[in-house]
């Protein structure tokens, strides 16, 4: 198994489709999703928080609304209370809309249109009795929905997650259990071009 630790130690190489970092030590290629690495960072820091009790709640300047459907409306108020535990106040505006308050100020960049819709596709399959998966559940797509998805990131940037990932070892899957990162060997890359049998 290739060492993994370390990782602000890898040689940049650079960056792949806006969504993966090439980094290179010991004769090995490693590819990191930067996207994932971010939300799992996210995930854990966000965990504690809540699990501490420790939830700072950033007031949006402009209140956030999203016209929905009436069930999709009822739907998000049953959840009012779980998501007000995660610092995101949360109310009727009126039979086909809803208005965000105020979010975690740790999710300050989330994207609450991709928040909402994401709970409203798995309505089917969230039940508010289920009290501590419901947690775990919103809180997995709120740091889904506060990552910025295809942008690319500058070399202080992927040397700030490098080191964020080195200190605070997470386990090495997203979330939603996607793997952070992948190793191919140059041996391996050899094979492919047929260097070594």
């Amino acid at each position: 198994m290739t060492d993994i630790s370390h990782l602000a130690d890898f040689k940049i190489i650079g960056e792949l489709f806006n969504e993966f970092i090439i980094l290179e030590r010991d004769n090995n290629m490693l590819l990191l999703d930067f996207h994932a690495g971010h939300e799992r960072l996210n995930y854990d820091k966000f965990t504690k928080m809540v699990e501490n009790r420790d939830i700072i709640i950033q007031d949006l300047l402009i209140p956030y609304t999203q016209e929905l459907t009436e069930t999709e409306v009822n739907f998000i108020i049953d959840l009012k209370d779980d998501l007000n535990t995660l610092g995101f106040e949360i109310d009727r505006f009126s039979d086909k809309k809803i208005i965000i308050h105020s979010v975690p100020m740790q999710l300050k960049d989330i994207n609450l249109k991709s928040f909402i819709d994401d709970l409203l596709h798995d309505m089917k399959n969230l039940k508010p009795s289920m009290n501590n998966e419901i947690n775990h559940y919103l809180m997995q797509k709120a740091c889904k929905s506060s990552v910025k998805s295809g942008m690319s990131l500058s070399e202080y940037e992927i040397k700030e997650l490098l080191k964020n990932l080195d200190i605070n070892k997470p386990v090495l899957l997203c979330p939603h259990g996607r793997p952070i990162l992948t190793v191919v060997s140059k041996s391996q890359i050899e094979k492919w071009f047929k260097r070594i049998v």
